[in-house]
Protein backbone atom coordinates (compact mmCIF):
# COMPACT_ATOMS: atom_id res chain seq x y z
CA UNK A 1 0.00 0.00 0.00
CA UNK A 2 1.01 3.43 -0.63
CA UNK A 3 -0.02 7.15 0.18
CA UNK A 4 0.85 10.28 -1.96
CA UNK A 5 1.02 13.05 0.20
CA UNK A 6 2.26 16.27 1.27
CA UNK A 7 4.12 17.17 4.84
CA UNK A 8 5.10 20.62 6.02
CA UNK A 9 8.44 21.36 7.58
CA UNK A 10 9.14 22.68 10.62
CA UNK A 11 11.16 25.39 8.51
CA UNK A 12 8.35 26.37 6.63
CA UNK A 13 8.63 23.91 3.74
CA UNK A 14 6.43 21.20 1.42
CA UNK A 15 7.89 18.36 0.71
CA UNK A 16 6.22 15.43 -1.32
CA UNK A 17 6.40 12.38 0.12
CA UNK A 18 5.28 8.60 -1.02
CA UNK A 19 4.24 6.28 2.18
CA UNK A 20 4.62 2.63 1.60
CA UNK A 21 3.15 0.75 4.51
CA UNK A 22 2.67 -3.42 4.68
CA UNK A 23 0.52 -5.21 7.72
CA UNK A 24 2.08 -7.45 10.05
CA UNK A 25 1.48 -10.00 13.24
CA UNK A 26 -1.59 -10.03 11.89
CA UNK A 27 -4.11 -11.91 14.14
CA UNK A 28 -7.91 -13.11 13.02
CA UNK A 29 -7.82 -11.25 10.28
CA UNK A 30 -6.34 -7.80 11.56
CA UNK A 31 -3.14 -6.23 11.28
CA UNK A 32 -1.54 -5.66 14.75
CA UNK A 33 0.84 -2.93 13.09
CA UNK A 34 1.53 -1.54 9.97
CA UNK A 35 5.51 -1.51 8.83
CA UNK A 36 6.59 1.33 5.77
CA UNK A 37 8.78 3.92 5.01
CA UNK A 38 8.35 7.32 3.90
CA UNK A 39 10.55 8.98 0.93
CA UNK A 40 11.10 12.03 0.09
CA UNK A 41 9.87 12.55 -4.17
CA UNK A 42 9.70 16.42 -3.83
CA UNK A 43 12.92 16.56 -6.62
CA UNK A 44 11.39 14.04 -8.53
CA UNK A 45 8.07 15.65 -8.80
CA UNK A 46 9.67 18.69 -9.96
CA UNK A 47 11.65 16.34 -12.43
CA UNK A 48 8.65 15.12 -13.78
CA UNK A 49 6.93 18.33 -14.29
CA UNK A 50 9.57 19.82 -15.93
CA UNK A 51 10.06 17.41 -18.47
CA UNK A 52 6.22 17.70 -19.25
CA UNK A 53 6.81 21.35 -19.47
CA UNK A 54 9.76 20.92 -21.93
CA UNK A 55 8.09 18.41 -23.77
CA UNK A 56 4.72 20.92 -23.84
CA UNK A 57 7.06 23.47 -24.91
CA UNK A 58 9.05 21.05 -27.77
CA UNK A 59 5.92 20.62 -29.07
CA UNK A 60 4.85 23.68 -29.18
CA UNK A 61 7.74 24.86 -30.98
CA UNK A 62 7.71 22.03 -33.93
CA UNK A 63 4.34 23.38 -34.15
CA UNK A 64 5.21 26.67 -34.28
CA UNK A 65 8.10 26.74 -36.54
CA UNK A 66 8.14 26.98 -40.32
CA UNK A 67 10.27 23.59 -40.70
CA UNK A 68 8.45 20.56 -41.75
CA UNK A 69 9.71 18.08 -38.57
CA UNK A 70 9.32 14.33 -39.31
CA UNK A 71 11.47 12.12 -37.08
CA UNK A 72 12.42 8.88 -38.54
CA UNK A 73 13.89 5.82 -36.54
CA UNK A 74 16.38 3.84 -37.73
CA UNK A 75 14.54 1.86 -39.27
CA UNK A 76 13.09 4.81 -41.71
CA UNK A 77 9.75 4.69 -40.59
CA UNK A 78 8.11 8.10 -39.36
CA UNK A 79 6.90 7.92 -35.68
CA UNK A 80 6.57 11.61 -35.38
CA UNK A 81 5.50 14.48 -37.46
CA UNK A 82 4.61 18.42 -37.17
CA UNK A 83 1.30 19.69 -38.80
CA UNK A 84 3.44 21.55 -41.28
CA UNK A 85 4.81 18.07 -42.35
CA UNK A 86 1.75 17.26 -44.10
CA UNK A 87 2.04 20.25 -46.75
CA UNK A 88 5.12 18.69 -48.13
CA UNK A 89 3.86 14.58 -47.52
CA UNK A 90 0.56 15.32 -49.66
CA UNK A 91 -2.55 16.96 -47.72
CA UNK A 92 -4.38 14.72 -45.72
CA UNK A 93 -2.09 11.95 -45.72
CA UNK A 94 -0.92 10.47 -42.42
CA UNK A 95 2.57 10.59 -42.16
CA UNK A 96 3.00 8.25 -38.62
CA UNK A 97 4.43 5.11 -39.31
CA UNK A 98 5.72 5.49 -43.47
CA UNK A 99 8.95 5.33 -44.65
CA UNK A 100 10.75 7.96 -46.17
CA UNK A 101 10.96 6.88 -49.45
CA UNK A 102 7.00 6.68 -49.61
CA UNK A 103 6.63 10.32 -48.19
CA UNK A 104 9.27 12.02 -50.55
CA UNK A 105 8.74 10.02 -54.25
CA UNK A 106 11.33 10.39 -56.86
CA UNK A 107 14.87 12.08 -56.95
CA UNK A 108 14.36 13.77 -53.77
CA UNK A 109 13.51 10.73 -51.66
CA UNK A 110 16.20 9.15 -53.06
CA UNK A 111 18.62 11.88 -51.96
CA UNK A 112 16.67 12.15 -48.61
CA UNK A 113 17.51 8.48 -47.92
CA UNK A 114 20.91 8.66 -48.94
CA UNK A 115 21.44 11.96 -46.65
CA UNK A 116 20.01 9.95 -43.97
CA UNK A 117 22.45 6.98 -44.33
CA UNK A 118 25.48 9.80 -43.96
CA UNK A 119 24.57 11.30 -41.42
CA UNK A 120 23.54 7.76 -39.58
CA UNK A 121 26.86 6.56 -40.58
CA UNK A 122 28.78 9.82 -39.57
CA UNK A 123 27.03 11.24 -36.89
CA UNK A 124 26.88 14.42 -38.25
CA UNK A 125 24.24 16.47 -39.47
CA UNK A 126 23.56 16.68 -43.31
CA UNK A 127 22.09 19.30 -45.41
CA UNK A 128 20.76 19.21 -48.72
CA UNK A 129 18.65 21.24 -50.94
CA UNK A 130 15.99 20.20 -53.51
CA UNK A 131 13.85 20.25 -56.00
CA UNK A 132 10.76 19.08 -55.09
CA UNK A 133 8.75 18.51 -58.28
CA UNK A 134 5.22 17.97 -56.64
CA UNK A 135 4.79 21.37 -56.24
CA UNK A 136 7.58 22.94 -58.64
CA UNK A 137 9.41 24.63 -55.07
CA UNK A 138 12.98 24.25 -54.03
CA UNK A 139 13.39 23.13 -50.60
CA UNK A 140 16.26 22.82 -47.77
CA UNK A 141 16.54 19.78 -45.75
CA UNK A 142 18.68 18.88 -42.67
CA UNK A 143 19.01 15.51 -41.06
CA UNK A 144 19.95 14.98 -37.49
CA UNK A 145 21.46 12.12 -36.18
CA UNK A 146 20.46 11.03 -32.88
CA UNK A 147 21.03 7.48 -30.69
CA UNK A 148 18.33 5.62 -32.24
CA UNK A 149 16.61 8.04 -35.09
CA UNK A 150 16.98 10.81 -37.31
CA UNK A 151 15.12 13.98 -37.47
CA UNK A 152 14.31 16.05 -40.85
CA UNK A 153 13.75 19.62 -40.60
CA UNK A 154 12.44 20.86 -44.21
CA UNK A 155 11.78 24.11 -45.13
CA UNK A 156 10.60 25.92 -48.46
CA UNK A 157 13.55 28.08 -49.83
CA UNK A 158 12.32 29.04 -53.10
CA UNK A 159 12.47 32.93 -52.96
CA UNK A 160 15.64 32.48 -51.64
CA UNK A 161 16.80 30.42 -54.01
CA UNK A 162 15.46 32.73 -56.81
CA UNK A 163 16.63 35.60 -55.13
CA UNK A 164 20.00 34.05 -55.57
CA UNK A 165 19.71 33.03 -58.85
CA UNK A 166 18.73 36.85 -59.78
CA UNK A 167 22.15 38.30 -57.46
CA UNK A 168 24.09 35.21 -59.12
CA UNK A 169 22.81 36.44 -63.02
CA UNK A 170 23.15 40.18 -62.27
CA UNK A 171 27.06 39.14 -61.38
CA UNK A 172 27.20 37.60 -64.66
CA UNK A 173 25.39 39.63 -67.16
CA UNK A 174 26.95 42.88 -68.74
CA UNK A 175 24.44 45.66 -67.89
CA UNK A 176 24.77 47.43 -71.06
CA UNK A 177 24.24 44.59 -73.49
CA UNK A 178 22.60 42.00 -71.33
CA UNK A 179 24.72 38.92 -72.46
CA UNK A 180 26.97 37.63 -70.17
CA UNK A 181 29.73 39.22 -68.56
CA UNK A 182 33.27 38.09 -68.33
CA UNK A 183 32.84 36.15 -65.23
CA UNK A 184 29.85 34.83 -66.46
CA UNK A 185 31.57 33.68 -69.97
CA UNK A 186 34.56 32.07 -68.47
CA UNK A 187 32.19 29.96 -66.05
CA UNK A 188 30.39 28.62 -68.79
CA UNK A 189 33.56 28.48 -70.91
CA UNK A 190 35.31 26.14 -68.59
CA UNK A 191 32.19 23.66 -67.88
CA UNK A 192 31.74 23.52 -72.09
CA UNK A 193 35.25 22.07 -72.44
CA UNK A 194 35.06 19.78 -69.35
CA UNK A 195 31.73 18.22 -71.26
CA UNK A 196 33.06 18.33 -74.77
CA UNK A 197 31.19 15.75 -76.79
CA UNK A 198 33.30 13.33 -79.17
CA UNK A 199 33.11 14.14 -82.78
CA UNK A 200 31.93 17.46 -81.71
CA UNK A 201 33.99 20.85 -82.16
CA UNK A 202 34.73 23.89 -80.74
CA UNK A 203 35.66 27.07 -80.88
CA UNK A 204 36.51 30.75 -79.05
CA UNK A 205 36.29 33.90 -81.05
CA UNK A 206 37.44 37.08 -79.64
CA UNK A 207 36.24 40.40 -81.50
CA UNK A 208 37.18 43.98 -80.79
CA UNK A 209 35.21 47.08 -82.37
CA UNK A 210 37.57 49.02 -84.12
CA UNK A 211 38.20 52.63 -83.61
CA UNK A 212 35.92 52.17 -80.77
CA UNK A 213 37.97 54.49 -78.76
CA UNK A 214 37.54 57.11 -81.40
CA UNK A 215 34.16 56.82 -81.65
CA UNK A 216 33.86 57.57 -77.94
CA UNK A 217 36.14 60.52 -78.00
CA UNK A 218 34.28 62.20 -81.06
CA UNK A 219 30.62 61.45 -80.43
CA UNK A 220 30.55 61.09 -76.63
CA UNK A 221 29.90 57.64 -74.61
CA UNK A 222 26.41 57.58 -75.23
CA UNK A 223 26.81 57.08 -78.67
CA UNK A 224 29.53 54.65 -78.05
CA UNK A 225 27.02 52.46 -75.61
CA UNK A 226 24.31 52.40 -79.02
CA UNK A 227 27.68 51.39 -80.86
CA UNK A 228 28.17 47.99 -78.19
CA UNK A 229 24.32 47.48 -78.19
CA UNK A 230 23.66 47.29 -81.96
CA UNK A 231 27.14 45.32 -82.18
CA UNK A 232 25.95 42.44 -79.50
CA UNK A 233 22.56 42.38 -81.61
CA UNK A 234 24.03 41.70 -84.64
CA UNK A 235 26.36 38.76 -83.37
CA UNK A 236 23.24 37.66 -81.96
CA UNK A 237 21.79 36.95 -84.94
CA UNK A 238 24.66 35.55 -86.60
CA UNK A 239 24.27 32.47 -83.66
CA UNK A 240 22.88 29.61 -82.86
CA UNK A 241 20.82 28.71 -79.70
CA UNK A 242 23.77 26.84 -78.05
CA UNK A 243 26.35 29.55 -78.91
CA UNK A 244 27.49 31.62 -76.22
CA UNK A 245 28.06 35.41 -76.54
CA UNK A 246 29.83 37.73 -74.14
CA UNK A 247 30.57 41.58 -73.83
CA UNK A 248 34.04 40.93 -71.74
CA UNK A 249 35.55 44.25 -71.97
CA UNK A 250 34.96 48.05 -73.13
CA UNK A 251 34.77 47.30 -77.00
CA UNK A 252 35.63 43.08 -76.59
CA UNK A 253 33.41 40.48 -77.65
CA UNK A 254 34.09 37.00 -77.55
CA UNK A 255 31.85 33.55 -78.50
CA UNK A 256 31.85 30.26 -77.86
CA UNK A 257 30.83 28.26 -80.37
CA UNK A 258 29.34 25.21 -79.32
CA UNK A 259 29.13 21.59 -80.32
CA UNK A 260 30.22 22.00 -84.21
CA UNK A 261 29.85 19.33 -86.80
CA UNK A 262 33.26 20.11 -88.14
CA UNK A 263 35.89 23.26 -87.68
CA UNK A 264 34.93 24.65 -90.72
CA UNK A 265 31.65 25.88 -89.12
CA UNK A 266 33.73 28.22 -87.23
CA UNK A 267 35.25 30.43 -90.21
CA UNK A 268 31.88 30.58 -91.90
CA UNK A 269 30.53 31.82 -89.31
CA UNK A 270 33.43 34.73 -88.64
CA UNK A 271 32.69 35.26 -92.16
CA UNK A 272 29.11 35.83 -91.38
CA UNK A 273 29.86 37.89 -88.49
CA UNK A 274 32.51 39.99 -90.90
CA UNK A 275 28.80 40.51 -93.36
CA UNK A 276 26.90 41.70 -90.48
CA UNK A 277 28.61 44.52 -89.78
CA UNK A 278 28.85 45.67 -93.11
CA UNK A 279 25.34 47.64 -93.16
CA UNK A 280 25.70 50.86 -91.59
CA UNK A 281 25.03 52.00 -88.19
CA UNK A 282 21.89 53.97 -88.20
CA UNK A 283 22.80 55.37 -84.80
CA UNK A 284 19.96 58.81 -84.77
CA UNK A 285 20.79 61.47 -86.77
CA UNK A 286 24.57 59.42 -87.38
CA UNK A 287 25.07 56.73 -89.73
CA UNK A 288 28.65 54.84 -88.82
CA UNK A 289 30.62 52.50 -90.55
CA UNK A 290 31.79 50.29 -87.57
CA UNK A 291 34.51 46.96 -88.22
CA UNK A 292 35.43 44.08 -86.17
CA UNK A 293 38.68 42.57 -85.88
CA UNK A 294 38.38 38.79 -84.84
CA UNK A 295 40.71 36.19 -83.85
CA UNK A 296 39.01 32.34 -83.94
CA UNK A 297 40.98 29.34 -81.94
CA UNK A 298 39.45 25.65 -82.17
CA UNK A 299 39.60 23.91 -79.64
CA UNK A 300 40.95 20.59 -79.41
CA UNK A 301 39.63 17.29 -77.84
CA UNK A 302 43.08 17.08 -76.16
CA UNK A 303 43.65 20.54 -74.92
CA UNK A 304 40.73 21.26 -72.47
CA UNK A 305 42.57 24.46 -71.39
CA UNK A 306 40.47 27.38 -71.30
CA UNK A 307 43.15 29.98 -70.52
CA UNK A 308 45.30 28.22 -73.27
CA UNK A 309 42.31 28.70 -75.71
CA UNK A 310 41.82 32.27 -74.96
CA UNK A 311 45.37 32.94 -75.98
CA UNK A 312 45.39 31.26 -79.18
CA UNK A 313 41.66 33.45 -80.05
CA UNK A 314 43.63 36.30 -78.55
CA UNK A 315 46.89 35.40 -80.54
CA UNK A 316 44.91 35.29 -83.77
CA UNK A 317 43.15 38.81 -82.91
CA UNK A 318 46.01 40.29 -82.63
CA UNK A 319 47.57 39.61 -85.69
CA UNK A 320 43.92 40.54 -87.73
CA UNK A 321 44.82 44.44 -85.67
CA UNK A 322 47.87 44.27 -86.67
CA UNK A 323 47.30 43.09 -90.55
CA UNK A 324 44.15 43.19 -91.32
CA UNK A 325 41.37 45.02 -89.43
CA UNK A 326 37.85 44.26 -90.14
CA UNK A 327 38.66 40.78 -91.04
CA UNK A 328 39.15 38.14 -89.14
CA UNK A 329 42.09 35.70 -88.83
CA UNK A 330 42.20 31.53 -87.51
CA UNK A 331 45.21 30.69 -85.28
CA UNK A 332 48.23 28.21 -85.89
CA UNK A 333 50.89 27.18 -83.99
CA UNK A 334 53.24 29.71 -86.34
CA UNK A 335 50.96 32.94 -84.42
CA UNK A 336 52.69 31.29 -80.70
CA UNK A 337 56.02 30.76 -82.69
CA UNK A 338 55.71 34.45 -83.51
CA UNK A 339 54.42 36.03 -80.37
CA UNK A 340 57.39 33.74 -78.30
CA UNK A 341 59.62 35.68 -81.08
CA UNK A 342 58.29 39.24 -79.96
CA UNK A 343 58.73 38.38 -76.25
CA UNK A 344 62.40 37.60 -76.70
CA UNK A 345 62.87 40.65 -79.45
CA UNK A 346 60.96 42.62 -75.86
CA UNK A 347 63.87 41.51 -73.93
CA UNK A 348 66.89 42.49 -76.44
CA UNK A 349 65.38 45.41 -77.01
CA UNK A 350 66.08 46.40 -73.26
CA UNK A 351 69.44 45.67 -74.26
CA UNK A 352 69.83 47.28 -77.63
CA UNK A 353 70.88 50.64 -76.20
CA UNK A 354 73.51 49.60 -74.16
CA UNK A 355 74.76 47.21 -77.22
CA UNK A 356 74.80 50.28 -79.20
CA UNK A 357 72.46 48.44 -81.93
CA UNK A 358 69.85 51.07 -82.81
CA UNK A 359 71.19 54.10 -85.73
CA UNK A 360 69.32 56.69 -87.33
CA UNK A 361 68.50 57.61 -90.80
CA UNK A 362 67.40 60.17 -92.25
CA UNK A 363 64.73 60.93 -95.42
CA UNK A 364 64.75 63.88 -96.39
CA UNK A 365 61.33 66.14 -97.51
CA UNK A 366 61.70 68.08 -100.37
CA UNK A 367 59.91 71.19 -101.38
CA UNK A 368 57.27 71.00 -104.58
CA UNK A 369 58.27 74.28 -105.75
CA UNK A 370 62.22 73.75 -105.98
CA UNK A 371 63.16 70.79 -105.06
CA UNK A 372 65.45 71.57 -102.33
CA UNK A 373 65.48 69.84 -99.21
CA UNK A 374 63.40 71.21 -96.47
CA UNK A 375 64.19 69.42 -93.59
CA UNK A 376 64.96 65.53 -92.96
CA UNK A 377 62.83 62.76 -91.50
CA UNK A 378 64.45 61.16 -88.25
CA UNK A 379 64.39 57.31 -88.88
CA UNK A 380 65.46 54.44 -85.94
CA UNK A 381 66.84 51.16 -87.41
CA UNK A 382 67.88 48.10 -85.08
CA UNK A 383 70.55 46.02 -86.27
CA UNK A 384 69.82 43.05 -83.98
CA UNK A 385 73.12 40.64 -83.29
CA UNK A 386 71.27 37.29 -84.77
CA UNK A 387 68.30 38.77 -86.93
CA UNK A 388 69.72 41.59 -88.46
CA UNK A 389 67.87 44.74 -89.32
CA UNK A 390 64.47 44.39 -87.50
CA UNK A 391 61.91 46.52 -89.19
CA UNK A 392 60.72 49.72 -87.23
CA UNK A 393 57.30 48.86 -87.72
CA UNK A 394 57.99 45.32 -85.33
CA UNK A 395 59.94 47.18 -82.89
CA UNK A 396 58.73 50.35 -82.02
CA UNK A 397 54.92 48.71 -81.31
CA UNK A 398 57.14 46.32 -78.45
CA UNK A 399 58.80 49.75 -77.05
CA UNK A 400 55.51 51.23 -76.81
CA UNK A 401 54.37 47.90 -74.95
CA UNK A 402 57.15 47.68 -73.17
CA UNK A 403 57.27 51.64 -71.80
CA UNK A 404 60.98 50.97 -73.95
CA UNK A 405 59.73 53.64 -76.19
CA UNK A 406 60.84 56.59 -73.47
CA UNK A 407 64.64 56.06 -73.01
CA UNK A 408 64.98 55.07 -76.78
CA UNK A 409 62.79 58.38 -77.87
CA UNK A 410 65.09 60.15 -75.23
CA UNK A 411 68.45 59.14 -77.46
CA UNK A 412 66.68 59.32 -80.67
CA UNK A 413 65.98 63.19 -80.10
CA UNK A 414 69.74 63.98 -78.57
CA UNK A 415 71.33 61.96 -81.23
CA UNK A 416 69.26 63.98 -84.06
CA UNK A 417 69.66 66.96 -82.59
CA UNK A 418 73.12 66.46 -82.58
CA UNK A 419 73.52 65.79 -85.94
CA UNK A 420 71.15 68.77 -87.40
CA UNK A 421 73.67 71.07 -85.86
CA UNK A 422 75.68 70.36 -88.44
CA UNK A 423 73.63 70.77 -91.19
CA UNK A 424 72.48 74.09 -92.82
CA UNK A 425 70.74 76.63 -90.63
CA UNK A 426 67.94 76.23 -93.33
CA UNK A 427 66.99 72.40 -93.03
CA UNK A 428 64.89 71.55 -90.52
CA UNK A 429 64.68 68.34 -88.48
CA UNK A 430 61.59 65.96 -87.88
CA UNK A 431 61.46 63.49 -85.02
CA UNK A 432 58.74 61.34 -84.79
CA UNK A 433 56.86 61.11 -81.18
CA UNK A 434 54.90 58.27 -79.74
CA UNK A 435 51.59 58.99 -77.50
CA UNK A 436 53.38 56.87 -74.79
CA UNK A 437 56.48 59.33 -74.87
CA UNK A 438 54.33 62.04 -73.89
CA UNK A 439 52.41 59.44 -71.13
CA UNK A 440 55.54 58.15 -69.69
CA UNK A 441 58.01 61.20 -69.91
CA UNK A 442 57.96 64.57 -69.08
CA UNK A 443 58.33 65.82 -73.05
CA UNK A 444 58.80 69.43 -73.21
CA UNK A 445 61.75 69.17 -70.23
CA UNK A 446 63.69 66.50 -72.44
CA UNK A 447 63.19 68.75 -75.21
CA UNK A 448 64.59 71.83 -73.42
CA UNK A 449 67.82 70.01 -72.10
CA UNK A 450 68.07 68.85 -76.07
CA UNK A 451 68.23 71.88 -77.50
CA UNK A 452 70.15 73.42 -74.58
CA UNK A 453 72.79 70.78 -74.70
CA UNK A 454 73.04 70.60 -78.56
CA UNK A 455 72.42 74.45 -79.40
CA UNK A 456 70.01 73.10 -81.76
CA UNK A 457 67.35 76.49 -82.50
CA UNK A 458 64.40 75.21 -81.34
CA UNK A 459 62.32 76.95 -84.64
CA UNK A 460 64.34 73.77 -86.51
CA UNK A 461 62.90 70.82 -84.89
CA UNK A 462 59.46 69.73 -86.01
CA UNK A 463 57.90 66.91 -83.55
CA UNK A 464 55.44 64.72 -85.96
CA UNK A 465 52.46 64.05 -83.28
CA UNK A 466 50.03 61.17 -84.81
CA UNK A 467 46.80 61.71 -84.99
CA UNK A 468 45.94 59.55 -81.82
CA UNK A 469 46.82 62.32 -79.72
CA UNK A 470 44.61 64.94 -81.28
CA UNK A 471 41.80 62.13 -81.62
CA UNK A 472 41.79 61.39 -77.88
CA UNK A 473 41.80 64.94 -76.12
CA UNK A 474 43.30 63.77 -73.39
CA UNK A 475 44.06 67.05 -71.45
CA UNK A 476 47.45 65.89 -70.69
CA UNK A 477 48.16 65.49 -74.25
CA UNK A 478 47.41 68.65 -74.93
CA UNK A 479 48.82 70.42 -72.05
CA UNK A 480 51.90 68.82 -72.97
CA UNK A 481 51.58 70.23 -77.02
CA UNK A 482 50.71 73.95 -75.92
CA UNK A 483 54.06 73.80 -73.31
CA UNK A 484 56.07 72.13 -76.31
CA UNK A 485 54.63 75.14 -78.33
CA UNK A 486 55.84 77.52 -75.80
CA UNK A 487 59.36 75.83 -76.79
CA UNK A 488 59.32 77.60 -79.55
CA UNK A 489 59.42 73.96 -81.56
CA UNK A 490 57.55 72.90 -84.89
CA UNK A 491 54.84 70.85 -83.68
CA UNK A 492 53.11 68.44 -87.13
CA UNK A 493 50.26 66.50 -87.45
CA UNK A 494 52.02 63.19 -88.44
CA UNK A 495 49.45 60.20 -90.55
CA UNK A 496 47.06 62.58 -91.24
CA UNK A 497 43.43 60.66 -92.54
CA UNK A 498 44.25 57.09 -90.93
CA UNK A 499 42.22 58.18 -88.14
CA UNK A 500 38.49 58.64 -87.21
CA UNK A 501 37.03 61.50 -87.91
CA UNK A 502 40.47 63.30 -88.59
CA UNK A 503 38.49 66.38 -90.00
CA UNK A 504 36.40 66.77 -87.17
CA UNK A 505 39.07 67.15 -84.63
CA UNK A 506 41.27 70.16 -86.15
CA UNK A 507 39.79 72.23 -83.75
CA UNK A 508 41.36 70.55 -80.77
CA UNK A 509 44.82 72.07 -81.08
CA UNK A 510 46.44 74.30 -84.19
CA UNK A 511 49.57 72.34 -85.56
CA UNK A 512 52.18 74.26 -87.55
CA UNK A 513 51.83 71.62 -90.55
CA UNK A 514 50.25 68.53 -91.49
CA UNK A 515 51.54 65.64 -93.43
CA UNK A 516 49.31 63.34 -95.26
CA UNK A 517 49.44 59.35 -95.25
CA UNK A 518 51.05 57.64 -98.13
CA UNK A 519 48.18 55.21 -98.82
CA UNK A 520 46.04 58.62 -100.20
CA UNK A 521 49.15 58.50 -102.54
CA UNK A 522 49.14 54.89 -103.81
CA UNK A 523 46.32 54.89 -106.32
CA UNK A 524 48.24 57.46 -108.70
CA UNK A 525 50.00 55.13 -111.15
CA UNK A 526 48.73 57.34 -114.22
CA UNK A 527 48.35 61.45 -115.11
CA UNK A 528 44.72 60.89 -115.09
CA UNK A 529 44.22 59.03 -112.12
CA UNK A 530 42.43 61.11 -109.12
CA UNK A 531 42.65 61.24 -105.50
CA UNK A 532 39.36 62.76 -104.46
CA UNK A 533 40.15 62.26 -100.40
CA UNK A 534 43.30 63.67 -101.01
CA UNK A 535 42.30 66.63 -102.63
CA UNK A 536 39.59 67.60 -100.11
CA UNK A 537 42.03 67.40 -97.70
CA UNK A 538 44.89 69.62 -99.55
CA UNK A 539 42.02 71.95 -100.08
CA UNK A 540 41.08 71.83 -96.60
CA UNK A 541 44.13 72.61 -95.11
CA UNK A 542 45.36 75.30 -97.97
CA UNK A 543 41.84 77.03 -96.81
CA UNK A 544 42.86 77.04 -93.29
CA UNK A 545 46.59 78.13 -94.41
CA UNK A 546 48.37 74.75 -93.23
CA UNK A 547 51.78 73.72 -95.12
CA UNK A 548 51.30 70.23 -95.98
CA UNK A 549 53.87 67.31 -96.65
CA UNK A 550 52.61 64.59 -98.67
CA UNK A 551 54.12 61.45 -98.05
CA UNK A 552 55.12 58.18 -100.30
CA UNK A 553 55.91 59.59 -103.70
CA UNK A 554 57.39 56.89 -105.57
CA UNK A 555 56.76 58.31 -108.82
CA UNK A 556 57.35 61.16 -110.85
CA UNK A 557 53.78 60.81 -111.44
CA UNK A 558 52.90 60.90 -108.07
CA UNK A 559 55.07 63.88 -107.86
CA UNK A 560 53.39 65.81 -110.39
CA UNK A 561 50.16 64.96 -108.97
CA UNK A 562 50.86 66.20 -105.27
CA UNK A 563 52.34 69.36 -107.12
CA UNK A 564 49.24 69.77 -109.38
CA UNK A 565 47.32 69.97 -105.75
CA UNK A 566 49.99 72.45 -104.41
CA UNK A 567 51.28 70.84 -101.23
CA UNK A 568 54.28 72.69 -100.04
CA UNK A 569 56.47 69.51 -99.94
CA UNK A 570 56.48 65.06 -100.49
CA UNK A 571 58.80 62.87 -98.81
CA UNK A 572 59.09 59.48 -100.79
CA UNK A 573 61.59 56.64 -101.70
CA UNK A 574 61.17 58.46 -104.87
CA UNK A 575 64.20 60.75 -104.16
CA UNK A 576 66.14 57.97 -102.57
CA UNK A 577 66.63 55.40 -99.58
CA UNK A 578 66.62 56.65 -96.15
CA UNK A 579 70.43 57.40 -95.75
CA UNK A 580 72.83 57.26 -92.68
CA UNK A 581 74.26 60.95 -91.18
CA UNK A 582 77.16 61.13 -93.47
CA UNK A 583 74.30 60.28 -96.44
CA UNK A 584 72.35 62.83 -95.34
CA UNK A 585 75.53 65.53 -95.36
CA UNK A 586 76.13 64.54 -98.83
CA UNK A 587 72.44 64.64 -100.17
CA UNK A 588 72.32 68.38 -98.47
CA UNK A 589 75.75 69.00 -100.19
CA UNK A 590 74.64 67.66 -103.75
CA UNK A 591 70.80 67.70 -103.55
CA UNK A 592 68.38 65.03 -103.85
CA UNK A 593 68.32 63.24 -107.53
CA UNK A 594 65.92 63.08 -108.70
CA UNK A 595 65.00 67.08 -107.98
CA UNK A 596 67.65 68.22 -110.18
Amino acid sequence: MSVQHRLGTFDGRTLDVVSYAEPIGEAGGRARRLRGVTQDVTAYRRMQAALRSSEALAFRVLEATRDAVIVFDRGGRARFANARAARFAGAGQEIVGHRLADLFPGTAGHRLAAGAERAAATGAPVRLELSWAPTGRWLEADLYPGEDDISLFVRDVTERKLTQDRLIEAAETDSLTGEFNRRGFFTRLEAALTAQARGRAMALICADVNYFTEINYSFGHGVGDEVLKTVARRLKSCLRPRDILARTGGDEFMILLNGMRRPGDATTLARRIVGAMEERFELGDLSLRISLSIGLAIASLADRDAARLCRHADLALYETRTEAPGSFRVFTPAMEQESLRKRQLKRDLADALGRSELELAFQPIVRTADGTIAAAETLLRWNHPEQGRIPPAEFIPLAEESGLIAPIGAWVLRQACAAACRWPEAVGLSVNVSPRQIELADLPALVRDVLEATGLAPRRLHLEITETVLVSRNRHYLATLHRLRELGVRLVLDDFGTGYSSLAQLDAFRFDAMKIDQSFLRRIRAETDETPILNAIVGMATAIRMPITVEGVETQVQLNHVRRLGAACVQGFYFGQPVNEAGMQGLLARGVPASR
